[in-house]
């Protein structure tokens, strides 16, 4: 059972790899924006200032992004993530 074990050096190389990947992976998903998701299904309200209109976006976005990288999202799951991220923001100012 011991002799089965992956010598440290390479697992780190393995590990270094994928962390290298993942790394640029999010680094390439930093160029795309799906704020625009948000406008094609949902207006927000007039109730968020400019500061939780800006904020709100952003966080849809990113989340569509970790999500959703190959932009293939429906109605329900935007509404899932702007439900979210309206709540992260109420949260927020309520802090």
């Amino acid at each position: 059972m011991g002799d089965s074990k992956v010598p440290s050096k390479q697992l780190y190389q393995r590990l270094r790899l994928h962390t290298d990947y993942l790394s640029e992976f999010l680094r390439e998903l930093r160029k795309e924006s799906f704020g625009d998701a948000l406008d094609k299904y949902f207006k927000l309200g007039s109730n968020l200032n400019q500061r939780d209109t800006i904020a709100v976006r952003k966080m849809v976005s990113g989340m569509l992004k970790l999500l959703y990288p190959d932009g293939d999202f429906s109605k329900e799951e935007v509404r899932e993530v702007l439900t979210f991220a309206l709540e992260m923001r109420r949260r927020v100012k309520a802090a």
